[in-house]
């Protein structure tokens, strides 16, 4: 009997020690699950922190807050369960970096992303500086946005009157003809560039024959003769005078003219397209200093004549200092039968003092437009007068026009060397890094 008491309390015993390490083993494994299940939520919770920072950061990039650099910038916010910590920084490539690590109790998770900016804070007619006019009889614009600092009263009236849609700022960062590379357009001045002269001598352009599908490289270029040319190059180190009229052939295909002089390009007479070709038109002008035009009938580019039905044409003057004329600007009869570009980029301002300083009769058929752009960094825009009749399709060139000229002007009849402008303008929008559309090339959470 004694045996059989002592086996009952041992199997008692032995039952209160297992159910003691199976109490044991619960309680262990319902802490573990706990802990787990608060580590679970505050992870959950660091990842939620994380992407505020970067959502914060986007936002800030997009409204024109923050502008990335290459050198990395950080942000925090604390929050009362967390913090983030931000880094921005501007790859080489244009690509911006955001890293966000958001931290709870001693938790921490990490976002990284890659975003690229494209369209940037661009109007066709960006102005940091003041814009002025004094009249404007012109039928109404469509896509006509101007970013600008300072506009007289009468000024925007004139402009919202012709469906004009004026934005003002305390500072515009519009792309910089500055910040160009001008080896597109000059290359080395030497005997492989040049097919007649050489950058120190001048050249007279009476003195010269058969000059067509010809590099001219001179000190000073004098276009001194009234003189048709057809895909010639003006390369100056110093200026190019046009002293009398500079016209077309009369050929059945494209004219491309370039005029770029280091310095100045001084304007006497005109450059004219009298439509006598079956192509378009595209028309370079670029002085590294001062584009200058004197009084003279009509305007500086004079279009009188018919235009392609098939291909684009395109206008540039480019300087990173002022352009400033005593004439017309463009004095355009001619139709248009694609479309026609007009770039107008002068860093340091635009003055034209001609009471219709720019005149356009022509038509253009329905469909296709004339897009100008007015691009001035650091500078005023002064003009008398917009005269624009109607069935001429004034409008603005925007960025998507811009981009489509850029990756697809070929297929539109642009020559290489006109359609690298619209691709040097697309680069130095995208690469503002603010504004725009944000484009997510990557976003990884770890």
């Amino acid at each position: 009997m004694k045996k059989r008491k002592a086996l009952v309390l041992e199997v008692t015993l032995g039952v209160i020690a297992l159910l003691t390490m199976l109490g044991g083993i619960t309680t262990y494994m319902i802490q573990k699950e706990s802990q787990g299940t608060g580590s679970t939520k505050y992870s959950v919770e660091a990842l939620k922190i994380a992407e505020s920072g970067v959502e914060r950061v986007l936002a800030d990039i997009k409204s024109g807050n923050l502008k990335p650099t290459t050198s990395p910038q950080t942000a925090t916010a604390t929050f009362a369960n967390g913090t983030y910590i931000v880094t921005v920084v501007k790859n080489p490539d244009g690509t911006i970096k955001v890293d966000s690590v958001g931290k709870i109790k001693d938790i921490s998770r990490e976002v990284k992303v890659i975003i690229k900016i494209e369209g940037g804070p661009f109007f066709p007619f960006s102005i940091n500086g003041t814009f002025d006019i004094t009249g404007m009889d012109s039928t109404p614009w469509t896509e006509a946005e101007m970013g600008v600092v300072n506009i007289s009263s009468t000024a925007e009236n004139l402009l919202t009157n012709a469906n004009f849609t004026v934005h003002k700022f305390s500072s515009l960062e519009p792309p910089k003809a500055a910040d160009m590379d001008t080896s597109t357009i000059f290359a080395p001045l030497d005997n492989e560039t040049c097919d007649i002269g050489n950058p120190s001598s001048d050249v007279y352009l009476s003195s010269l024959s058969n000059i067509e599908g010809k590099t001219i490289c001179g000190k000073n270029i004098f276009i001194d003769t009234s003189i048709d040319v057809d895909n010639v190059k003006l390369l100056a180190e110093n200026d190019i005078y046009v002293k009398d009229e500079l016209g077309d052939k009369g050929m059945k295909t494209d004219w491309n003219v370039t005029i770029a002089a280091k310095d100045k390009v001084i304007f006497d007479d005109k450059i004219k397209f009298t439509g006598k070709t079956k192509g378009g038109y595209n028309l370079l002008v670029y002085a590294g200093n001062e584009i200058d035009a004197n009084t003279f009938p009509q305007g500086v580019i004079t279009v009188t004549g018919n235009q392609d039905a098939t291909k684009t044409s395109s206008i540039f003057f480019i300087t990173p200092g002022a352009i400033n004329v005593d004439s017309s600007f463009l004095w355009d009869t001619g139709s248009t039968k694609q479309g026609a570009n007009f770039v107008i980029w002068a860093d340091k301002g635009v003055n034209i003092n001609d009471s219709k300083s720019i005149h356009l009769t022509g038509s253009c058929p329905d469909g296709y437009e004339r897009n100008f752009a007015f691009i001035v960094a650091d500078g005023d825009v002064h003009m008398k007068d917009l005269d624009f009749k109607k069935n001429t399709h004034p409008s603005g060139l925007t960025y998507e026009e811009i981009k489509n000229y850029c990756l697809n002007g070929t297929s539109l009849g642009i020559p290489l060397f006109y359609k690298n402008f619209y691709c040097e303008l697309k680069k130095q929008i995208d690469n503002a890094g603010t504004g725009g559309k944000i484009i997510i090339k990557e976003w990884k959470v770890y």
